[in-house]
């Protein structure tokens, strides 16, 4: 099981039975497999595969999120968007308590230079919230403010039905296509952190939460010009 580094192929120790697996890949890197005929000597190579590393993230963090999610109805409830085409973007998912939810396995398509709407959601109807999201387009595992793409100030409820609000998220026409994380952070407004300034990594949240998505980027088609 070799894999490249800096071009040239280097052994793993220990990989020479089947199945195998181990840990601790810090980048992008490319496997081979080599197979070697213990009675000729003969080997044979297999085909080059290529394993993304994922980014590491940092996680926004809530000093009562336990209590946003079970007392007060701060977590976010629903988040929704649909995306280019036939693709949508449903998260209904319970929180845990924890703060912070990876739903990276949730993926909407959207299309460069096209605008989609999104709704967010919380249970409580008596406290005003605020929202931001970003899109890690570069990929470097950090939310950066050029990569800021919308949110809300305050959005709530009456009646008791619960608090929702709207937002639209543009797709740049310079960004890559392909897949990149999404966040989206939720906090309470009288706590001080308020859309367009909210932070994805700030560990000063006290209510609300975040969660992580997936966007795949499609890339505008050209334009057909027709002429006489």
């Amino acid at each position: 099981f070799p894999v490249t580094i800096g071009g040239s192929w280097t052994n793993i120790t220990g990989a020479t039975t089947t199945p195998y697996s181990f840990s601790g890949m810090t980048s992008s890197t490319y496997y081979r497999c080599v197979v070697t005929c213990t009675v000729s000597g003969s080997s044979s190579t297999s085909r080059i595969v290529f394993v993304r590393s994922s980014a590491c993230y940092c996680r926004p963090t809530y000093s009562t999120a336990g209590m946003s999610c079970t007392s007060y109805g701060m977590s976010i409830d629903t988040f929704a968007t649909t995306g280019f085409g036939s693709s949508r973007l449903f998260d209904n998912m319970a929180c845990d308590g924890s703060g912070y939810l990876r739903r990276t396995g949730l993926v909407v398509d959207m299309m460069q230079t096209f605008t989609y709407n999104v709704t967010i959601s919380s249970i409580s109807s008596t406290y005003q919230m605020a929202c931001q999201t970003w899109i890690d387009f570069n990929d470097n595992g950090t939310f950066e403010s050029s990569e800021s793409m919308g949110g809300l100030a305050s959005y709530s409820g009456t009646g008791g039905t619960g608090s929702s609000g709207t937002f639209n998220i543009t797709i740049p026409y310079t960004v890559p296509p392909g897949l990149h994380r999404m966040r989206v952070v939720n906090s309470y407004v009288p706590s001080g952190f308020i859309y367009p300034s909210m932070n994805p990594c700030t560990p000063g949240y006290t209510y609300g939460e975040g969660r992580d998505y997936t966007v795949n980027v499609l890339l505008l088609p050209p334009h057909i010009v027709t002429g006489k």
